[in-house]
């Protein structure tokens, strides 16, 4: 009699595991992006598991398909910025001209449709001539997002929540140029994601280039890129002088590379 219970207990516990299975279900939990924590290291971000195990996500599959010659196509589209010498100095949320500050800034912006791909994997900055050039200090954004900043002190002085600095005009306004002129850091660019970008110095000539790989483009739609339209925002401030917030035509080639 005992026997025949202790089959029958045993026959049970098996039933039990094989009608609750789902409660032994592994679950993995969301990945997760990583910015640079630090922006002096201006380090790729990469996509990371929070399991031991790794984890196929939407951005590891873009990734890898962006890796595929035979998938990935490219063209090449023109944005002329014409050329800024005229800052508007008490206008908006500018100041009057003070000599020394953060007084003034004036942007341009270009918008570039790519609603149409359903997935972009790389985008390169070229400039048609190397004899660009700029007073006081300049800035690139994409969609509110800082690219390119041309000195690394005033990239510091924005929000950077995931290690990425947001464009914010009133976070540098009024601030004094000496501290940024007296860093250590003090005539080196920050770049988003590209150590080998290209910009001239302060009151210097030269070319521009920067380079956003599938990696950094998928750090930044984590962030909350909208990449069906890309907003290229090209911004030069200035203190005190009427020629100020200038900059020559920045006539760039921007070369996309994309799944159809």
């Amino acid at each position: 009699m005992d026997f025949r219970l202790s089959i029958i207990s045993f026959s049970c516990f098996f039933t039990l595991l094989a009608c609750d299975g789902s409660r032994f279900n592994y679950v993995n939990e969301k990945t997760q992006a990583t910015a640079p924590a630090n922006l002096d290291q201006q380090a790729h971000a990469t996509i990371q598991s929070n399991e031991a195990n790794a984890v196929i996500t939407e951005e590891t599959i873009t990734i890898e398909s962006c890796s595929r010659e035979e998938l990935v196509q490219s063209m090449t589209i023109a944005l002329a910025f014409t050329e800024s010498k005229n800052c508007q100095y008490g206008l908006g949320n500018n100041l009057s001209p003070k000599a020394g500050f953060m007084q003034a800034a004036e942007p341009q912006m270009i918008t570039v449709d790519l609603s149409k791909f359903t997935e972009i994997c790389d985008l390169k900055l070229n400039s048609e001539s190397n004899d660009l050039h700029y007073d006081d200090y300049l800035f690139m954004t994409l969609n509110g997002f800082t690219l390119v900043a041309s000195e690394l002190e005033w990239a510091k002085k924005l929000n950077s929540p995931d290690g990425i600095a947001l464009w914010d005009w009133k976070k540098l306004q009024g601030q004094e140029h000496q501290g940024v002129e007296q860093s250590p850091n003090y005539g080196m660019p920050y770049c988003y994601g590209d150590f080998g970008c290209k910009l001239p110095g302060h009151d210097d000539v030269g070319p521009f280039s920067y380079h956003l790989t599938s990696e950094t483009i998928q750090t930044l739609k984590l962030a909350g890129l909208n990449t069906e339209q890309l907003n290229f925002s090209m911004i030069a401030t200035g203190d005190n002088d009427a020629d100020d917030c200038d900059h020559s035509s920045f006539d760039l080639k921007l070369e996309i590379s994309y799944i159809e």
